[in-house]
């Protein structure tokens, strides 16, 4: 789990009301993934090494310029949506002016890895930002997919260990995957000067396997007594579902929008949860995936919870709340989407770590 940090920005108070017929907007939750960056790491022999890649702050792992504008774009979605229709104020102040007039509407969370803090800032730019600003730089590039259902698994394997003189594994893919994405996209002409566009699709095709298996979809539900179809969700999707829900209960402090900067991990094991993610995408979600979690009250002030994602730059915003298993048309109740929280709820994540994973055989006694 990494770290996050807080920053609380203060809006002074909105007055705009979003109805939807008789509910009321009363809350938004949003998660994103971080936007476009450069490698975490490479292989000896790839000709592009840390130091060629000089976007951003350079080196491994830093948001590039594309990133940014990926962030920005988003910005600008979450601007029209809540900024302009008056659900949250048209500009904040750094510091409270008066106690009475000012409140903090606006929480922003983001790890220690100066990514997702630089991608906070740039969708912070674009929701906050002059109307006519600009990052400049090139749209996200899609991304061929290779036929669902074929996985030359050995024959990629073969061919990476083939040109590149390093033994590629299952288990090493990674060094792989990261610098052929990266490269794909500011390097294409080298990239694929020495790797065929067939192996470039097989590695992307085999590491989907490999992600979705870590997110928990695909998973046996008993290996050796351990239900890890449930476990996995359960450790990396938890905490941030039930972050999202006590935020929501919360709400009566003033704040109206409350924000995570995160990365790919946390996008995908949060739709796992609620067992959407398999239906939206395989493998990672794109850069600048998000999610937006809408509360919203009827004349009786019961609750209901509209969700909606967008995988990357060149994707809409869309509802997909719908298509979770208990949820019946645009809105969700929210005794639904408690019952998936409670169910993956990890409490406290010290007093959990600390203690051993018992083999068990029913969902129901998982920890002594």
């Amino acid at each position: 789990m990494k770290t996050l940090l807080i920053l609380t920005l203060v809006a002074s108070t909105a007055t705009g009301i979003i109805v939807d017929g008789e509910k009321k907007l009363e809350f938004v939750y949003a998660l994103w993934r971080h936007g476009d960056r450069s490698p975490a790491m490479t292989f000896p022999s790839d000709p592009i090494q840390e130091s060629s890649w000089t976007f951003g702050e350079g080196g491994f792992g830093v948001l590039t310029p594309i990133g940014m504008e990926q962030h920005f774009k988003l910005g600008r979605i979450m601007r029209s949506l809540y900024v302009e229709t008056g659900f949250l104020s048209h500009q904040y102040t750094s510091k409270e002016v008066e106690e009475d007039h000012i409140h903090h509407s606006l929480i922003l969370f983001f790890s220690q890895i100066v990514r997702t803090q630089v991608s906070a800032v740039s969708n912070m730019i674009g929701m906050y930002g002059s109307p006519n600003g600009s990052l400049g730089g090139i749209s996200y590039p899609d991304t061929p997919g290779w036929p669902i259902g074929f996985v030359p698994t050995q024959w990629v394997l073969s061919e990476l260990t083939r040109l590149t003189g390093i033994p590629a594994t299952l288990e090493s893919l990674e060094k792989f995957y990261e610098p052929l994405m990266g490269e794909s996209v500011h390097f294409p002409d080298q990239l694929f000067s020495w790797c065929s566009k067939e192996l470039f699709d097989g590695v992307i095709e085999v590491f989907k396997v490999i992600d979705d298996l870590k997110a928990g979809v695909g998973l046996e539900e008993s290996v050796e007594g351990v239900d890890l179809s449930f476990e996995v969700p359960f450790l990396h999707g938890g905490y941030f579902t039930e972050m999202m829900r006590d935020a929501m209960r919360k709400r009566t402090d003033g704040v109206k929008y409350f924000a995570v900067s995160s990365h790919d991990v946390e996008v995908s094991a949060f739709l796992n949860v609620f067992g959407i993610k398999e239906k939206l995408y395989r493998g990672r979600p794109n850069f600048t995936s998000s999610i937006v979690v809408e509360l919203w009250t009827d004349e009786k002030r019961e609750e209901y919870v509209k969700i909606f994602f967008r995988n990357g730059d060149t994707d809409d915003l869309r509802l997909v709340s719908s298509l979770i298993d208990g949820c019946d048309g645009e809105f969700c109740p929210i005794d639904v989407i408690d019952m998936y929280i409670t169910r993956f709820r990890p409490g406290n994540l010290f007093e959990l770590c600390a203690r051993p994973l018992k083999i068990v055989k029913t969902r129901a006694n998982r920890y002594e």
